[in-house]
């Protein structure tokens, strides 16, 4: 079981007052678990320190864990060429990580 922040799926303001970090976790064990246990948010609330929203919290409730192919895409999102939805065999439709979003905000006072 690995935690990574994946970087070029998060986002924050311009301002750096808010935010949404991105965590994935391989499929290795109990992938669920670990991405809504605090090791989770932590690594979110490191990350966003690092990228400079002073004094991150957890603003709100995380996404729950969703599947992603091995373009970085949920699942939800996969569609084929002409936007009809692909059956769950399709090789753009097989999983090979799951990812969470927690949003951030810094502290306010």
């Amino acid at each position: 079981m690995v935690l990574r922040v994946i970087e070029e799926a998060s986002q924050f303001s311009d301002d750096l007052t808010s935010g949404v970090v991105v965590v994935e976790s391989d499929l290795e064990g109990e992938v669920i678990e670990e991405l809504n246990s605090v090791a989770a948010r932590n690594k979110a609330l490191g990350y966003a320190n690092a990228k400079g929203v002073a004094d991150a919290r957890i603003n709100g409730s995380p996404t729950g864990a969703y599947p992603i192919n091995a373009d970085g895409k949920s699942l939800d999102q996969v569609q084929g060429a002409n936007g009809e939805s692909l059956p769950y065999q399709h090789p753009d439709m097989q999983t090979v990580a799951y990812r969470i979003d927690i949003p951030v905000v810094r502290k306010l006072i």
